[in-house]
C-alpha cells in the first residue's frame, strides 16, 4: 500500500472495474456509470513481453536472456496479475500531478 504524502497534489478515480488484463504490468479499467476505459500501466513494474515484437527484441539484448524465456516469463507475470486482479474487480485508482 502506497502511502500518501500530505504536500502532494493527487486524484483519487473510484467507481472503476477491471475490463481486461493486458500484461503482466497493465490493464483496462472502466468507470461502471458511463462506461469510459482507461489504460493503467503499473508504477515500478516492467514485465516481459508476452508475444514477439520490436520491445522483446531489445530486452533480449540488454539481458542477454533468450527471447522464448522472456516470453515464458511475460506469460507467467500475466497469469498472476490476472489472479490479483481478475475481470470485474472493483478498483480505486490514485494519480500524482
Amino acid at each position: 500500500m502506497k502511502q500518501l504524502e500530505a504536500y502532494k497534489q493527487g486524484t483519487l478515480k473510484t467507481h472503476y472495474k477491471v475490463a481486461r488484463v493486458v500484461d503482466g504490468d497493465g490493464l483496462i479499467a472502466y468507470n461502471i456509470f458511463d462506461k469510459k476505459e482507461i489504460e493503467i500501466r503499473l508504477l515500478g513494474i516492467d514485465a516481459p513481453e508476452i508475444k514477439k515484437c520490436k520491445k522483446l527484441l531489445h530486452d533480449e539484448l540488454e539481458t542477454q536472456v533468450p527471447g522464448q524465456l522472456l516470453i515464458k516469463l511475460g506469460q507467467a507475470s500475466f497469469k498472476y496479475l490476472s489472479s490479483l486482479i481478475p475481470k470485474e474487480t472493483s478498483i480505486n485508482i490514485y494519480t500524482e500531478a
